[in-house]
């Protein structure tokens, strides 16, 4: 099983996130603080394809 690190940055959606990678056998975690990204294996930045410059 993989550290994995969803950014909980107020856009996208998280849930749908987490519940894939939940029904994938992972346990993601949702994190807000930069110094979490440290112990992650892998980040994912959830959004809806699309950011402003």
């Amino acid at each position: 099983m993989s550290n994995i690190a969803i950014i909980d940055h107020g856009a996208g959606n998280l849930v749908s996130v987490v519940n894939a990678l939940t029904s994938l056998g992972e346990q993601p975690r949702v994190v807000t603080e930069p110094q979490e990204f440290d112990v992650a294996d892998g980040i994912i930045l959830p959004g809806v394809g699309a950011t402003a410059p």
